[in-house]
């Protein structure tokens, strides 16, 4: 019981000091000491490695065997991958939901854009392919037959 509550104060002395710093107040005296490490702190490999034994052996049964702490851990990583894989899902549809409809107007309008300057060049080509001939020729007729008309 006693290594469960070393690791129960010094999560407590970690959530005090942190709600100190939210609340834009100094860390109160108890917080600042103890065996949490600050961001100043430099944590070896072994003191972390120690740390982590201290840990498992507090929170393991003392007749804990290596299958025991193999399954624990196997809980731990398929708990925290199913919960990233949700967080994951969900940042990736609240991400679709707002960008998608943006991202298809855009490509939507600039497609609109393009094809609307395409018909109106084809049209525009047509028609003076078709009808300015038929205006100049029309044109020349008239040109005939109102000489022919003045000279009777």
């Amino acid at each position: 019981m006693k290594k469960t509550d070393a690791v129960l104060q010094q999560a407590d002395a970690l959530i005090k000091r942190h709600r100190s710093f939210v609340a834009g107040g100094a860390p109160p005296a108890s917080a600042t000491g103890g065996d949490v490490p600050t961001l100043t702190d430099i944590v070896t490999p072994e003191a972390l490695l120690n740390e982590i034994s201290n840990l498992v052996t507090a929170v393991l049964p003392e007749s804990a065997d290596v299958q025991q702490v193999e399954a624990l851990i196997a809980t731990y990583f398929e708990f925290s991958l199913s919960a990233m894989q949700a967080q994951s899902t969900q940042l990736v549809e609240s991400w679709l939901a707002r960008e998608l409809p943006r991202i298809l107007s855009h490509e939507v309008n600039r497609e609109m854009a393009g094809l609307s300057g395409r018909i109106a060049a084809q049209v525009l080509a047509e028609f003076r392919a078709t009808v300015l001939p038929q205006i100049g020729a029309t044109g020349t007729a008239r040109q005939k037959s109102g000489g022919a008309e003045d000279q009777q």
